[in-house]
Formats: C-alpha cells, sequence, structure tokens
C-alpha cells in the first residue's frame, strides 16, 4: 500500500492539509493505476526554525539519490548535494514510500 509523507513548514490550516492530502492521493492514484484507498497520507508540520535540522539533515540528506523532485524542481542524477533551504518555506519536501 502506497504510504505518502508530507512535511510542511506549520501554520496552515486542517482544511488546507486536507485538500492537499486529496490532491495527492488523486495524482497518485492516477500516476500509478492504484485505487485511491489504497494510500495513507501523513501530514507532518515542522517549525520553521527547525527545519534545516529535522527536514534537511535528517530526511533529505540521507535520502541522496531517492530524491526526484526537489523544491518543485527535477533533480539531476545524483541528488541535489547543495544543502540550501527554501528561504520561504513554500516547498514542502514529498518522501514517497511505495
Amino acid at each position: 500500500m502506497p504510504f505518502i509523507h508530507v512535511r510542511a513548514c506549520s501554520g496552515r490550516d486542517t482544511e488546507t492539509k486536507k485538500k492537499l492530502s486529496e490532491a495527492i492521493v488523486k495524482a497518485a492514484s492516477e500516476a500509478m493505476g492504484a485505487p485511491e484507498a489504497a494510500f495513507t497520507v501523513v501530514y507532518e508540520d515542522i517549525e520553521r526554525e527547525n527545519w534545516e535540522k529535522d527536514v534537511i539533515q535528517k530526511v533529505v540528506k540521507p535520502l541522496g539519490d531517492n530524491i526526484l523532485i526537489e523544491r518543485g524542481k527535477p533533480v539531476s542524477a545524483g541528488g541535489c548535494k547543495n544543502g540550501k533551504i527554501c528561504k520561504h518555506c513554500a516547498c514542502a519536501q514529498i518522501t514517497l514510500k511505495v
């Protein structure tokens, strides 16, 4: 069963998180050919000041070559190694485990 874990800066209301989760499931279901009911989505709020420590260092860097899209752009072969974070935190790092 596909498991989708969304990490984003805190501050969004429950309705926004629900809309995002539903949109992700719909797109993933269509792309994978799996029923929407098969998906589990977890939404984790990360405090802005903890983004580097809790997401970049603990999640993004260890994934390395497994990252396909980072900050809205496809990652070239070998993964993104710049270690920078989005200053506006408009992006959410999304980890897909299928």
